[in-house]
């Protein structure tokens, strides 16, 4: 500090330090704007969240009411159980309430349980079950096909369950006229369905080899060995297996049908018997 003419000059704040302070209060100032939407937004959230909690607890209730008139009803029925039972679970997947499931027996449980879970489509829902995997590819499935989302169904266990939510989401795209790629479906999945179209379509088993994974090549197999193309009754893999054409019901045109021939120990691809 200096003394010149009368007058005390102050050093000057440097400009990099009242950048510094600028920086500092604008922080605190975020800071505190932060809190405070946090807080309104908390707060609200859990006003939402309460009066929520009301309103499903009122629906229950309602339920509730109903229900009971109506499982009186069922004395009448000749299946008094199987009439309640019904009952109990439609009236829980209406109010999407597992409580009111707690009545039936462990079975019916499981059944009344699930049923409330798909139609919300919540898997944790199928916590409440002992078993929850049956529960959890059920509700996987539902949100699959609400999503339209073929990779959905990758998350179902059960392999004739996964296939067919394949099958449901393909047929679905297909028939609005959608192509593959214009669906939610990936690269892989729409070269498993023309591999898969292809190898059933010409009866040739060696498409299948094509496949991008062990699993899906192994499926393509699976459609050979139940598809029948020629509708002889012979499935494709066995006509490939006895090198008869899966396209044509009678191979060799003696006027006796591939199956007809195999059955009764004849050659399907010309004169005399199998050997």
């Amino acid at each position: 500090m200096e003394e010149q003419d009368g007058y005390i000059n102050y050093p000057q704040t440097p400009w990099y330090e009242e950048k510094e302070n600028w920086l500092y209060i604008g922080g605190g100032v975020l800071l505190v704007v932060l809190i405070v939407v946090g807080s309104v937004w908390f707060v609200r959230s859990r006003s939402a969240a309460r009066q929520m909690a009301v309103e499903e607890a009122q629906v229950v209730e309602e339920t509730r009411g109903r229900l009971n008139g109506d499982l009186a009803a069922c004395e009448g029925a000749s299946d008094v159980e199987g009439c309640r039972e019904d009952e109990v679970r439609q009236a829980a997947a209406q109010a999407g309430s597992i409580e009111l499931c707690q009545s039936l027996s462990l079975e019916a449980y499981a059944s009344c349980v699930t049923d409330v879970a798909v139609k919300k489509q919540h898997l944790e829902s199928c916590g409440a079950l002992e078993d929850p995997m049956p529960c959890r590819d059920r509700v996987s499935f539902a949100i699959a096909k609400s999503e339209r989302n073929y990779g959905g169904c990758e998350r179902i266990k059960d392999e004739v369950l996964r296939g067919s939510c394949r099958d449901r989401l393909i047929g679905a795209a297909f028939a609005s006229g959608q192509s593959c790629a214009s669906t939610h479906l990936s690269e892989e999945a729409c070269l498993i369905i023309e591999l898969r179209a292809q190898a059933v379509g010409t009866g040739d088993v060696s498409v299948c080899d094509r496949m991008p994974t062990p699993a899906s090549a192994e499926e393509c197999v699976l459609d050979m060995s139940e598809s029948d193309l020629d509708r002889d009754g012979l499935p494709a893999l066995q006509e490939i297996e006895l090198g008869t054409d899966p396209n044509n019901l009678d191979t060799d045109g003696d006027g006796f049908g591939d199956l007809e021939e195999v059955e009764n120990g004849y050659n399907p691809l010309g004169e005399g018997r199998i050997e």
